[in-house]
This record gives structure tokens, C-alpha cells and sequence, in this order.
């Protein structure tokens, strides 16, 4: 928890031989990680798969904000185009 959902990519080739990547797979890091089949072997020692199962499930993704802080009406700044390209 505490991370927003990534794409992850599955290559495609298509009839003409161009190759596509079609994002068809949502997850958090974190899901993506426990769904491997090997997720333990990438943990350090001491670590497993469910302690960190624990560790995440006891804050809130807003409660993981930066300093602890639920960060109430902040917003993105607008994207302005840069010079040489958008």
C-alpha cells in the first residue's frame, strides 16, 4: 500500500512484425512484488512477505504521505508546454 498503481507492460508483435506494448495489468509495486512467485528471494534477510503485508495494512496511503500528513486540498501544479517540445 502507500503507492499508486503502476502499468505493467506485455509486448506484442504484431502481423507486420512491429512490436506494441499494451499495458493491460494495473498494480502497486507492492501487489506486483507479492504476486511474483519468487517474492521471498528478492527480500532481504530477516524480511518476509508477510510482515511487510502487515507493515502496509497498518496506515492509510494518505497516511503515508509525505511526513505522516493527510494532505488535504493539495493539487498539481498546472503543466505549461517548455521550450523545445511539451
Amino acid at each position: 500500500m502507500g503507492h499508486r498503481p503502476c502499468g505493467f507492460a506485455t509486448t506484442k508483435i504484431d502481423a507486420k512484425g512491429k512490436i506494441k506494448k499494451v499495458y493491460n495489468l494495473y498494480r502497486t509495486p507492492f501487489d506486483a512484488l507479492l504476486g511474483h512467485p519468487r517474492a521471498s528471494e528478492f527480500l532481504k534477510d530477516g524480511v518476509s512477505c508477510e510482515k511487510l503485508d502487515i507493515l502496509a495494512h497498518q496506515q492509510s496511503d494518505a497516511g503515508c504521505a509525505p511526513g505522516g500528513r493527510v494532505m488535504d486540498g493539495w493539487t498539481l501544479p498546472a503543466l505549461t508546454p517548455t521550450q523545445g517540445g511539451y
